[in-house]
């Protein structure tokens, strides 16, 4: 209920209490006028409204009614209590009529009771004349009054009532934008009306305030002469969100024209001009998605990359936008499919070293995960609140919500495709550097030790006469390459061989290696260094095993043997260039015991052993690198010792076939500095390691149970893929439990 109603009400209740207690009892005029001398209004208009009843006909009752009910027109505040200015006009007016009417009927008695009136008399005494004047001049001034008053209250009412819509209207917007660039983005209609809303409501306020103003200046009522101060709206969410008092004479304003009008400008402007850009630049992301994945092999492709003061122009709006997340995942999109492009992941070449393609794998690796990062964050920002700031562009572009939340996981897809084709690739190319090749015929122009020699890459259980097999290639710095292994005679005995060949792989020179007519021998494993080739042979006699390095020059003769005081079969043998070491690993009693493994550094000049240290494993070594002055074993293993007793088990099983892959770490002097085992519960082994810079070693292999000899099982099974730091730390890799 209005609150002028409520203490009108109040008031008048106790009127009426007051009138029905008068009314019990006979009142003498003479008497209420003396009350209404003594200047007491509340009593005075009690005791005539009483008298009224007594005596309806009684003019002056009706005269000093209008007096007192103009007098509390006059004094309450039209802008606060209009109901009850309203009120008292509308008695006075009322009363007015009456005592005139009243007055015809007396013929000039009772001119005693209008004394109190001030009505100047035109002769000596107040006449009826005087009187009828005086109502009349009364009844101008209350209608005068009337008429001021209420054009003054309405234009007061008016200008609070659009001013405290702003409020209103500008709280809702700060309850559904967070700041204020995201009301410069918003494209929604209905923010576009608030905003006109707010604008036209301040304008209705200044415009109610300026005739209120000035209708007050012509007919001053109370104390009011109001002015305005207009205050600029700096911090969205703090500033703007008061009501302001309309009833002090010094008035405070937030200007919500100018803050709209600040508005609406950056958005025909700034924000108009970004969005005319952000489509462009889309269309050409589109393209150059769709030139790149229809293309063919290439690397002439330049990287794509956005303009950053695009990215800048949208941040400055839109920070943290989600919008720049989807340019930045189109653009890694476009960079990682560049990368699936590129020859070196093009299956019909195979003339790229491997080394070249695993450092190039390495790189699109880490666009993979460059992508599937962007893609994970763009996801989580795709809500309604971000969609908002650009809806047309994402109707449009995407068809909305829906369609982005397919766009994100549709390039979960293909990414993921593309990077199984890849790691299928890079699988085709590590068996082909490893030479796993079913058979291979080589021409041999040098027939003096055997004529068409077939030759099996690898190695294989089931020997047969006149048929050679390679277990290790070297290439030197002319890209010749000297292939060493083993045949068998016809007699069933087992020689080592070593094979010149050239760039194209045809065998120019074979030469048979013995150590005795009674020996098995067999060539295990060559590098190269500056004046020729290191080749590891193992010899077998009585169940007696030997081990001696070939040392031969540049075209494969024979220099001179280091013979070796160590009978396990040797696995490997690597040269370190810049010390001038041969390192050799050895493990079993043969080619097929896989138990315990002994890594010898030698002096390659001098034949001095530098340091030799063991490792109680069942497994084998794959590879051994060299990572700044420590050496790095990796050994596919079922199980380990370590020093002070405990073992360490692949948790694939116990079979040997059921390996995970460990990697040891050992100084200079061949101390054991760490050990790191890679556990996982699915089978899977190693096959190759590759030293990718100072800091990163990625480690290829097979995923599925370790079975060297089944050369079909192997090329069916999936990539294994990881890269691990110089702390043994794994960093990638492609394949989890």
């Amino acid at each position: 209920m209005n609150k002028f109603v409520i203490a009108f009400s109040a008031i008048f209740l106790a009127l009426l209490i007051s009138v029905s207690a008068e009314a019990q009892r006979k009142f003498k005029y003479k008497d209420i006028y003396e009350v209404i001398l003594t200047g007491d209004k509340e009593s005075s208009y009690t005791q005539l409204l009483a008298f009224q009843k007594q005596d309806p006909h009684f003019a002056n009752t009706y005269f000093q009614l209008a007096l007192i009910a103009k007098f509390w027109a006059q004094q309450y505040d039209p802008l606060t209590d209009f109901p009850m200015v309203e009120f008292f006009i509308y008695n006075t007016k009322l009363y007015l009529g009456l005592a005139k009417l009243k007055m015809l009927d007396e013929s000039g008695r009772n001119r005693e009771y209008y004394e109190n009136a001030g009505i100047v008399p035109k002769k000596k005494k107040i006449q009826t004349e005087d009187i009828l004047a005086f109502l009349d001049s009364n009844l101008v001034e209350i209608k005068n009054y009337e008429q001021n008053v209420t054009l003054i209250s309405n234009y007061f009412n008016k200008s609070v009532e659009y001013y405290n819509n702003c409020v209103i209207i500008y709280k809702q917007v700060n309850a559904d934008y967070n700041n204020i660039k995201d009301i410069y983005l918003g494209s929604e209609p209905e923010l576009a009306e608030k905003l006109l809303k707010i604008k036209n409501d301040f304008d209705s306020t200044l415009l109610f305030f300026k005739n209120f103003s000035t209708a007050i200046v012509k007919y001053p009522i109370l104390n009011y002469h109001q002015k305005y101060e207009l205050k600029t709206i700096e911090t969205y969410r703090l500033d703007g969100l008061t009501h302001s008092n309309f009833l002090k004479n010094e008035i405070v304003l937030w200007n919500y024209a100018t803050w709209v009008n600040e508005i609406n400008k950056i958005k025909s402007s700034q924000i108009s001009a970004n969005s005319k850009e952000i489509s462009k630049i889309n269309k050409i992301v589109v393209e150059n998605l769709r030139m790149v994945a229809d293309g063919n092999y290439s690397d002439e492709r330049k990287p794509f990359s956005l303009d950053e003061k695009f990215i800048y122009r949208i941040e400055k709006y839109d920070n943290s936008s989600m919008l720049t997340e989807l340019f930045r995942l189109n653009e890694a999109l476009i960079n990682f499919t560049i990368g699936t492009k590129s020859n070196y992941n093009n299956p019909s070449i195979d003339k790229i070293p491997f080394f070249k393609r695993a450092r190039y794998f390495h790189d699109l690796v880490s666009k993979k995960k460059s992508v599937d990062s962007l893609n994970h964050i763009f996801e989580q920002k795709i809500t309604s609140e971000n969609i908002r700031k650009y809806t047309e562009f994402y109707q449009n572009n995407y068809s909305g919500r829906t369609g982005l939340k397919e766009y994100s996981f549709r390039q979960k897809i293909n990414t993921e495709s593309l990077m199984n084709s890849a790691y299928q690739n890079l699988q085709t190319f590590l068996f082909f550097d490893l030479k796993y090749k079913l058979s291979d015929t080589i021409s041999v122009a040098d027939k003096s030790l055997v004529s068409a020699l077939t030759v099996l890459k690898p190695k294989t259980s089931f020997l047969k006469p006149k048929i050679g097999y390679i277990t290790d290639v070297v290439e030197n710095e002319n890209k010749t390459k000297l292939n060493v292994g083993y045949y068998i005679e016809q007699n069933s005995q087992i020689s080592a061989f070593v094979a010149n060949s050239d760039s194209l792989g045809n065998i120019t020179k074979i030469r048979s290696q013995k150590t005795n007519s009674n020996s098995s021998d067999k060539a295990v494993a060559a590098c190269s260094f500056a004046g020729g080739y290191y080749v590891l042979l193992n010899s077998n006699e009585a169940s007696q095993s030997k081990n001696v390095i070939l040392v031969l020059d540049k075209s494969g003769n024979e220099i001179k043997r280091i013979k070796l005081e160590i009978n396990e079969f040797p696995r490997l043998m690597k040269y370190d260039e810049i010390n001038d070491n041969i390192l050799c690993v050895f493990g079993g009693t043969n080619e097929n015991d896989q138990n315990n493994l002994t890594i010898m550094n030698l002096n390659a000049l001098d034949q001095s052993i530098v340091f030799q240290s063991k490792i109680a494993i069942k497994g084998q070594v794959f590879e051994v690198l060299k990572m700044d002055k420590n050496f790095f074993v990796f050994c596919n293993f079922t199980s380990y010792q370590l020093a002070e007793g405990s073992e360490i088990r692949s948790q694939a099983g116990n079979a040997d076939s059921q390996t995970n892959i460990a990697l040891f770490v050992f100084d200079g002097t061949g101390n054991l500095m760490q050990n790191t085992p890679y556990l996982s519960t699915q089978s899977y082994f190693g096959l190759k390691a590759l030293k990718l810079s100072s800091n990163k070693i990625n480690i290829l292999g097979l995923k599925g149970e370790y079975l060297p000899g089944n050369l079909s099982e192997l090329k069916n099974k999936p990539l294994f893929y990881s890269i691990v730091d110089a702390k043994a730390t794994e960093l990638f890799v492609n394949w989890h439990d």
